[in-house]
C-alpha cells in the first residue's frame, strides 16, 4: 500500500487512511478517559542539589463505571518558569536508571514523565492487569487493542496530563521510547495531538514486532499480544513502514547501534531515506552509499524533520544518545521562536 503525502504535512484523506490501517494491525484505540487526575505518592524537593523537584505520583484515569491508577515519576526543573517535557515509555520503575539520566536530562532545561511499561500493562498475553483492564480486557474482537496499543494509550494520557500543567510548553512535548518501547512510543506519538517529537531508540525489528526496518526473513507474529487479533488473519504488509508514515506530520528522531543486529541499524537508514524519497519526511541525505551501508559510524544526520544518528557499540538508551536528540529538539524549538 502506498498512500501519497505532502512534504509537510500529511494529506488528510490520506492520514485517515493510515489510521485506518493501523487499526487493523493494533487494534481500535479506546476513547480517552472522561477526567483525568493525579494524586502525589511522594515528592523530593531536593533531587539533583535541588535543581528538581522529584515527584512520585499516581496518573487516574476516570471512565463510567471504573477508576484506573498508573504509577508515574515526574522530574520537574526548579530553575525554569515552562520547559519542554519528555514522556518516556521505559523499562525500570526508578529514575534515574540506566536509560533515564534524570539529572543531566534536566539540566538542560526538560521536564521528565515517566512510566515503566508494566506499569501500564505487563509484556504478556495478560490482559487483566494495568490499562488492559478497562480498555482491552477482551480479545474476542478482532479489532482489540494488543499490547502496543495499550502502553501508546498509557503515553498519551500522560502527554494529555503534561500539556495541562502550566509549567509544561506545550508545543514541545516529546515521547520516547527503547527497544520494543521505541515502536508503542511511536504509535502514541503518531496518534497524539500533543505530541511534537517521536524520539524512537534503537527500535527493535526482530521481535515479531518490526522496528523502523523490516525484516524479511522474521517470522510473521513472534508475539501475536502485541497486536489485534484480527493482525494474523491478514497478509504480510510492512506494518512499520505504515507506522512510520503516520509519523510524518511529528519530528522523528532515531537512534542506532551499530553492532544491535536486531535493530538492523542499515534498515533504519534505509526506511527513513526510502520515506523521504516517497515524500513522506523531509532529509537531507538523498541516496545509500554504493557499499549499502549507513555513512561511517559515529553518523550524525539531523535535517528537515528527522534526526538519525548510528554510534558504536550494542543496543543502549544512554547519555551519548540523549544527548544527540535534545540538540536536535533545542535547535527545532530554536527555529520556532
Amino acid at each position: 500500500m502506498k498512500t501519497s503525502l505532502d512534504n509537510s504535512s500529511t494529506d488528510t484523506a490520506s492520514r485517515a487512511e493510515l489510521c485506518r490501517i493501523c487499526e487493523e494491525i493494533y487494534g481500535t484505540m479506546p476513547n480517552a478517559p472522561l477526567h483525568l487526575d493525579t494524586e502525589i505518592i511522594s515528592e523530593d524537593r531536593c533531587f539533583a542539589a535541588g535543581k528538581a523537584v522529584l515527584k512520585k505520583q499516581n496518573l487516574i484515569l476516570e471512565f463510567e463505571e471504573d477508576r484506573i491508577k498508573m504509577p508515574f515519576t515526574a522530574v520537574i526543573p526548579t530553575f525554569k518558569s515552562t520547559c519542554p517535557a519528555i514522556i518516556c515509555i521505559g523499562y525500570e520503575n526508578e529514575v534515574p536508571n540506566k536509560y533515564l539520566p534524570a539529572e543531566e536530562i534536566i539540566d538542560r532545561g526538560y521536564a521528565i514523565l515517566a512510566f515503566s511499561f508494566d506499569d501500564a500493562a505487563s509484556n504478556d498475553g495478560n490482559f487483566k492487569n494495568g490499562i488492559s483492564t478497562h480498555i482491552a480486557r477482551s480479545r474476542r474482537k478482532k479489532s482489540a487493542p494488543g499490547k502496543l496499543a495499550v502502553w501508546a494509550y498509557a503515553a498519551m494520557r500522560l502527554m494529555e496530563h503534561a500539556s495541562s500543567l502550566e509549567y509544561i510548553d506545550k508545543d514541545n512535548i516529546a515521547v520516547s521510547g527503547h527497544g520494543l518501547m521505541a515502536k508503542a512510543a511511536m504509535l502514541a506519538g503518531a496518534l497524539s495531538k500533543e505530541c511534537s517529537f517521536i524520539i524512537a531508540n534503537d527500535p527493535l525489528s526482530a521481535f515479531g514486532s518490526h522496528g523502523i526496518s523490516y525484516s524479511k526473513t522474521a517470522p510473521y507474529i513472534d508475539y501475536p499480544y502485541l497486536f489485534s487479533p484480527g493482525y494474523a488473519e491478514k497478509p504480510r504488509i510492512d506494518e512499520q513502514r505504515l507506522l512510520l508514515s503516520l509519523c510524518a506530520d511529528k519530528n522523528i528522531l532515531v537512534g542506532s547501534a551499530i553492532d544491535d543486529i536486531r535493530s538492523n541499524p542499515i534498515g533504519e537508514y534505509e526506511m527513513l531515506l526510502a520515506l523521504t524519497n516517497e515524500g513522506y519526511f523531509t532529509f537531507g541525505i538523498r541516496e545509500i552509499s554504493s557499499e549499502n551501508k549507513i555513512p561511517d559510524v559515529p553518523c550524525r544526520i539531523q535535517d528537515g524533520n528527522i534526526s538519525f544518528h548510528a554510534r558504536a557499540g550494542r543496543s543502549y538508551f544512554g547519555r551519548e544518545d540523549w544527548n544527540i536528540y535534545l540538540d536536535f529538539i533545542d535547535k527545532k524549538m530554536a527555529k520556532s521562536r
